[in-house]
């Protein structure tokens, strides 16, 4: 039997809180899409919308190899400094490392007035802070994939600094509101922090995984779903959630770390690059008729619909979405052998008072792309969701009915 994808309480804390993270599912939805499939020895799991890194945290419990892949490297960061491969390093030279850090930061202090003055205090702290784990780790990422050791120090510096600057969510959870740093808080005070929270961050990390002896491989990619570096036919199974059609703004949840880390030009083009994304081009996407009838008719509706900006923001945005869409599933396609399967959760979504059967046009787009079989395998009703945050969406229907199900596509 599958399991839900809503998460417990245990998956809200611990390592599991190292960043905020909306859009996650359970591990016991992981689990139990692992258990349902016999696997053979060596198989290789894949989550192309990888996130906070749960698929890969579940796999290396059952000792099977897993790569993710996110866009955001950002969430790139937290998943792949959730390996298990690099507890015994950080446990016995996790903490001088750190010092070579904290000595070399505060020896590069005074260097780094100019970008206080030009960047702020925050910035220019957070900044030095990264430049100086890359200068003392060796560098070995390559083909877009993220070093897991370099990754959890990233991890620390961005957990500590959303601490420090009391960053919070505000009514929509993937938007975030910046406090400023407290009153009086000095270089000190900043690297003290640093050492409390790596010591947090290990201790977790190390608990989590605690009496598991893995073997297998787990490694996180920093690409686009659309264009995947894997080589055809060589994923066994796929485990996702791609992003919903309900205008979260993904790359809002690590607006301050992406800005931070890129400044506002390179968190807009992430924001710009991502699935479901709230940014629209300024040509529309062309309409294509492999996307399947039933999203035709969903555009059709969108684009003639009476209400301000349908056929110019809303149409674009769907479309936008529904080519993303297309190009995403055809790369999982792609990617997966013969006979293999992807589970994905998706749930519906509303337009006003249309309603968008988003799991249906899942299952009508795979069977074009050429999957052999799609199958909804759970389904349940959702009590809570982002279409109902605005209250000026009951004015075209009252009664919405949300449900988010699980579908799987067989290659």
């Amino acid at each position: 039997m599958i399991c839900s994808a809503k998460r417990g309480k245990n998956e809200r804390q611990g390592l599991h809180m190292w960043h905020p993270y909306y859009a996650g599912y359970s591990e016991s939805f992981v689990l139990s899409v692992l258990k349902s499939e016999k696997l053979a020895q060596g198989a290789v799991i894949l989550d192309p919308w990888m996130g906070s890194g749960t698929t890969g945290l579940v796999c290396q419990k059952e000792n099977i190899n897993c790569i993710g892949a996110d866009i955001n490297p950002i969430m790139s960061r937290f998943a792949a400094a959730k390996s298990h491969s690099i507890i015994a390093k950080l446990n016995d030279e996790g903490l001088p490392i750190l010092e070579r850090v904290i000595i070399k930061c505060k020896a590069s202090s005074q260097l780094s007035k100019y970008y206080i003055e030009t960047l702020g205090v925050e910035m220019s702290y957070f900044r030095l802070l990264i430049k100086i784990i890359d200068e003392t780790l060796p560098d070995k990422e390559h083909d877009f994939e993220m070093d897991s050791l370099k990754s959890f120090y990233y991890s620390v510096v961005y957990f500590t600094f959303r601490r420090l600057l009391d960053i919070k969510s505000g009514s929509n959870p993937t938007w975030v509101v910046n406090n400023g740093f407290k009153a009086g808080l000095i270089l000190d005070d900043i690297l003290s922090a640093l050492r409390c929270d790596f010591s947090l961050m290990l201790a977790q990390l190390t608990n989590y995984f605690n009496g598991v002896s893995v073997r297998s491989r787990y490694k996180v990619l920093n690409c686009d779903c659309k264009k995947l570096p894997i080589e055809n036919n060589s994923i066994d199974m796929i485990v996702t959630s791609p992003p919903y059609l309900t205008r979260i703004d993904y790359a809002a949840s690590t607006k301050f770390e992406l800005q931070m880390s890129f400044g506002l030009d390179g968190y807009q083009q992430v924001r710009k690059n991502s699935m479901g994304t709230t940014t629209v081009p300024k040509i529309a996407d062309p309409f294509n008729a492999l996307w399947g009838g039933i999203c035709l008719k969903v555009l059709e509706q969108v684009a003639s619909h009476n209400s301000r900006a349908s056929d110019t923001y809303y149409i674009k945005n769907k479309l936008r979405y529904f080519s993303d869409t297309f190009s995403a599933m055809s790369e999982i396609y792609r990617v997966l052998r013969d006979g293999c399967s992807a589970y994905l959760v998706i749930q519906n979504s509303y337009y006003k008072e249309i309603e968008i059967p988003l799991y249906d046009i899942y299952c009508e787009m795979a069977g074009n792309i050429g999957f052999s079989v799609c199958d909804v395998i759970r389904e349940e009703k959702v009590r809570a969701s982002f279409g109902k945050i605005n209250p000026k969406s009951s004015l075209y229907l009252k009664d919405k009915v949300y449900y988010e199900k699980i579908i799987r596509v067989t290659k």
